[in-house]
């Protein structure tokens, strides 16, 4: 079963991008979901989520 969550590390590799610009990246979508009214974990990110807004999968 995959994981629910990715952690910076897993952002990194995904976007290869910088630890500093992962863990950016993962408060702004967590506080994009706490908006809509979903829990969040501190430097963990909603998979589906990610994908969603990074444009690796489809509406």
């Amino acid at each position: 079963m995959e994981k629910l969550t990715m952690n910076a590390e897993e952002v990194m590799e995904a976007l290869g991008c910088s630890q500093n610009y992962a863990y950016t990246l993962i408060r702004k979508l967590n506080a994009e979901m706490e908006k809509e009214g979903y829990m969040v974990f501190r430097g963990h990110v909603n998979r589906e989520f990610f994908l969603k807004k990074m444009k690796y999968k489809a509406d």
